[in-house]
């Protein structure tokens, strides 16, 4: 019978309505993917029954409402994807306290009307100690830098994305403690701060980083420190509408792997470092609405693999 099933998959149907209660008679469902279609409506509640998913995709329909607090009864969760819905509401206590959601690896959340505030006990670092990957980005969490702090705590991340949120403070040391942190994305709350010492923390603890999003800040202050040639694996590096200063160090010639650099809407001063012609693997690199001067070093012509370069608004 259908409820010996162990997988479903309905993705890109354009199955419409809403997700019935029956589901929750499917006891033995272990995947559950119906992404990319136009359902609507809240979750049931009694999909809180599937105690033994490891996988539910739900992303990119139309899902309405709060996230049931049942979801909490899924202890062999492994990988859950709501984005791009509209979920709103905060995500219920007992999903991050208590240890319900144990065995959660991969939590993707963004692109919701989610809300949430760390100085009202919103508690990242009490999610699975498993989980890799937390995207809550483009929703509605708020508070000051606690929530990266306890981010320290969950020692497997090697993706965090909090960007386009209303997060605020000072960027803690503690987070790059994470040895295996790959992506790192605080970028679009404007009130994070970090200045350049903290730069340089992030740039010695974080060798692993092949991301690093801190645009559109408007927090992250001081100079662009030489050791950012330490980074050899960053592939995207934004720092853009921010307030740095100083000048583009020649070590930037050391990223040889970096693929999009994004510095536009600073104070940048000086010239722009000949070492930039290192850089052969660049696709896009944003340099303009500074205060660069000076001659274009002639090795930007080795840069064989860009498509958009901006030097606009320099002196």
């Amino acid at each position: 019978s259908a409820t010996s099933l162990i997988r479903l998959n309905l993705a890109n149907n354009k199955v419409i309505g809403s997700i019935p209660s029956e589901i929750g008679k499917l006891i033995h469902l272990e995947e559950f993917t119906v992404r990319d279609n136009a359902l609507s409506y809240k979750l049931p509640t009694e999909i809180g029954n599937l105690g033994s998913l490891s996988g539910l995709s739900l992303q990119n329909n139309d899902l309405l409402g709060p996230i049931p607090s049942e979801i909490g009864r899924m202890s062999n969760l492994k990988s859950w994807d709501m984005s791009n819905n509209h979920v709103f509401d905060m995500i219920p206590s007992n999903l991050y306290e208590g240890n319900s959601l144990s065995n959660l690896e991969a939590l993707d959340l963004p692109n919701n009307l989610l809300t949430g505030d760390t100085s009202e006990g919103f508690d990242v670092g009490l999610f699975s100690t498993k989980l890799t990957s937390l995207k809550l980005n483009n929703n509605f969490f708020r508070g000051d830098h606690k929530i990266v702090s306890d981010l320290g705590k969950l020692s497997r991340l090697e993706e965090v994305d909090l960007s386009s949120n209303f997060f605020s403070g000072t960027v803690p040391r503690k987070l790059f403690d994470l040895t295996g942190l790959k992506k790192l994305k605080l970028g679009g709350n404007s009130g994070v701060r970090v200045n350049d010492i903290l730069l340089s923390d992030i740039i010695h603890k974080s060798p692993t980083l092949i991301e690093l999003d801190l645009g559109d800040c408007r927090g992250v202050k001081g100079t662009i420190p030489s050791e950012i040639g330490h980074m050899v694996n960053i592939q995207r590096m934004d720092l853009d509408n921010n307030q740095l200063t100083g000048s583009i160090p020649s070590e930037v010639g050391n990223l040889v792997n970096i693929q999009r650099m994004y510095l536009y809407e600073n104070q940048l001063m000086g010239s722009i470092p000949s070492e930039i012609g290192n850089l052969v693997n660049i696709h896009e690199m944003y340099l303009d609405v500074n205060q660069l001067m000076g001659s274009i070093p002639s090795e930007i012509g080795n840069l064989v693999n860009i498509q958009e370069m901006y030097l606009n608004n320099n002196q």
